[in-house]
């Protein structure tokens, strides 16, 4: 598994991506179709040198979007949050955590644990 993270450069804001292994339940599954919890939820998924990257953006509802703030028509509000590079860090890093318990090889192990204790 490996963590990316990247930068959406009209919007400049920040984006993080999970490489998943075809060992784990998630691989090749519509990123719509993944239970995890990720800042804004699921937004990309695609196959990329046979690992399934997922990923997520900080451009939502809430973010701020420095890209955006030349836009009239867009109206950010004080409340708004630049999500910075560390946060997205800490996003990925959550992800990863979250897709390795979905790991075949993991959920075999605990199958086995319980079976033998």
């Amino acid at each position: 598994m490996t963590i990316i993270n990247g930068f959406i450069k009209h919007w400049k804001v920040w984006c993080g991506y999970v490489s998943l292994t075809s060992d784990c339940k998630f691989y090749n599954t519509d990123y719509n179709n993944i239970n995890v919890s990720v800042h804004g939820g699921l937004t990309y998924g695609t196959m990329e040198n046979n690992e399934w990257v997922i990923g997520f953006d900080c451009g939502h509802n809430g973010d701020l979007c420095p890209g955006w703030l030349n836009i009239i028509e867009f109206n950010h509000t004080y409340k708004d949050v630049y999500r910075d590079k560390n946060f997205v860090i800490n996003e990925c890093e959550s992800l990863a955590e979250q897709a390795s318990c979905y790991s075949l090889t993991k959920i075999r192990d605990i199958k086995l644990g319980k079976l033998i204790n």
